[in-house]
């Protein structure tokens, strides 16, 4: 796989059980089965409850590193504020 290609992304099916004050409840696993409570303006447009859904799960490697960059210099004001004069 050459660098500029990312992985396929990891397929979930997902079993939507119920919403409940826009609340999807996801089933997901085979024993355990999970619940994945998840806001109903997630879901695809048409989902009913009843059927079976895809949920397509890959990384944010640019986000992530941008959100620990920033995590490190908030840590780094609070630990280090400027002095005072």
């Amino acid at each position: 796989m050459a660098r500029s290609e990312k992985p396929a992304p990891r397929v979930l099916r997902v079993y939507l059980d119920r919403i409940e004050d826009g609340i999807a409840v996801l089933l997901c696993g085979e024993e355990p089965v999970y619940e994945w409570p998840l806001p109903q303006a997630f879901l695809p447009d048409g989902a009913r409850e009843g059927e079976w859904l895809e949920c397509r799960l890959t990384r944010d490697v640019q986000t992530t590193q941008e959100t620990k960059a920033r995590n490190a210099s908030l840590l780094e004001q609070l630990l280090h504020p400027p002095e005072e004069t």
